[in-house]
């Protein structure tokens, strides 16, 4: 008999939590498994800081993660009525973002691709209608970013231009974005703005990135401190997060 009572007492523990009363406790059933949310959007590397003279330069890197989002700001300084640039390489696609930036005595063109593969790339930067006495280019690559690409992965994006600190509000187009921006300074930028890291610095031009968690809608500022009285041209863009 008491043999008999020992082997159903391991056959009731054998199933579930045996509450102090005797009775057999509920498993855990299905809903209660937590669904991580997507991993947030990071800093991935910089991929150029470079300066040239002239109309044309070019620059290489690596990219890190198919999908990734690339930032790239190029500038001139130069006169010119109707200046153009344009980044190519092959099997990429650097969208222009907004419309070409004109700050006191230079020009400034923030682009935007999707990583197609991990190949490394070599970027060609062409100033149309402008020899420029000296330009550049700056940029970053972020993963972890919705990989559509256009409108939907670049969601807002603001262009100015003046004198003084480089500074902007942004709206956000979604939930948790990132905000990428970079300033070109006829002197040199001096510091981010609060919440913001220093990314990539050629010598006097800055980017800078911060990761929300605010809702879509959220108005940000944004901002790097600037050499007093010098000029500046300022891109802010917003990217949505991946998942």
């Amino acid at each position: 008999m008491i043999a008999s009572m020992r082997w159903a007492w391991v056959l009731l523990a054998g199933c579930g939590r045996i509450d102090f009363d005797g009775r057999l406790a509920d498993a855990p059933i299905a809903s209660d498994v937590r669904v991580d949310a997507p991993a947030p959007i990071m800093y991935a590397q910089s991929v150029v800081a470079t300066g040239f003279n002239g109309s044309t330069t070019t620059f290489t890197f690596t990219p890190m993660h198919v999908g990734d989002a690339v930032l790239i700001q190029v500038g001139c300084f130069g006169n010119s009525s109707n200046p153009l640039v344009a980044l190519v390489a092959p099997g990429w696609t650097f969208e222009p973002l907004g419309a070409l930036m004109a700050g006191p005595g230079q020009f400034a063109q923030t682009l935007a691709a999707i990583v197609p593969d991990l190949t490394p790339v070599t970027v060609t930067e062409t100033w149309t209608n402008i020899s420029c006495g000296s330009g550049g280019a700056i940029g970053d690559e972020l993963t972890n970013v919705d990989p559509t690409g256009g409108a939907v992965t670049f969601d807002a994006h603001v262009e100015t231009s003046g004198v003084g600190d480089c500074s902007a509000d942004i709206t956000t187009g979604n939930d948790n974005d990132a905000i990428w921006a970079g300033c070109q300074s006829n002197a040199s930028v001096l510091s981010v703005g609060p919440g913001f890291t220093k990314r990539t610095d050629d010598g006097g031009d800055w980017t800078e990135t911060k990761v929300t968690t605010d809702p879509a809608g959220t108005v940000e500022h944004v901002t790097f401190g600037n050499t007093a009285g010098q000029g500046f041209s300022l891109g802010v863009v917003t990217v949505k997060l991946g998942g």
